[in-house]
């Protein structure tokens, strides 16, 4: 299991609270919030 550490003032932003879920939805490899959160568009850097 792998612990996550976050800074104790990241609760007053809304972007910052959006990045944190978004970097754990990526360790946990939760397709489903990852897609849920990013455009359409979205593209793979080749």
């Amino acid at each position: 299991m792998t612990k996550v550490i976050t800074s104790e003032d990241c609760g007053n932003s809304p972007k910052n609270i959006f990045l944190e879920k978004l970097t754990i939805a990526f360790a946990k490899n939760d397709f489903k919030f990852i897609l849920n959160s990013v455009t359409d568009d979205i593209r793979r850097k080749r």
